[in-house]
């Protein structure tokens, strides 16, 4: 994989562990959510997705939890990653392709933080 594919799978999972931090997963350990999107992406990743399917693995869930839009992953990860995590995403009460974060509507509820 070359560098530049490596760099935007660095960057997705940065990303996406900034937007899921302070969040968990419904369960009795309070597991960090990040660990379910990193099992995502690991799946990809085994079944031999690409750079951009695994990039789109981590940040799959970041539309439909209202702490991104469609426009904003497009900008920072290029129209291939964020027509992906659209492909797999519920539109947060009918506004798509999103941006009604920007028109004052978040989506559905965040995850519990701590």
């Amino acid at each position: 994989m070359s560098d530049n594919n490596n760099e935007l799978i660095t960057a997705a999972l940065r990303h996406a562990a900034a937007l899921h931090d302070g969040t968990f997963r419904p369960d009795r350990a309070r597991t960090p959510f990040v660990s379910h999107l990193s099992e995502t992406a690991e799946l990809v990743a085994q079944a031999g997705g690409t750079p951009a399917e695994i990039a789109a693995a981590w940040l799959h869930d970041a539309v439909e939890d209202g702490l991104t839009t469609i426009a904003e992953l497009a900008d920072r990860f290029g129209p291939e990653v964020a027509d992906l995590v659209a492909a797999v995403s519920d539109a947060p009460r009918g506004c798509w392709p999103g941006d009604c974060r920007a028109q004052g509507d978040p989506g559905r509820p965040p995850r519990r933080r701590a």
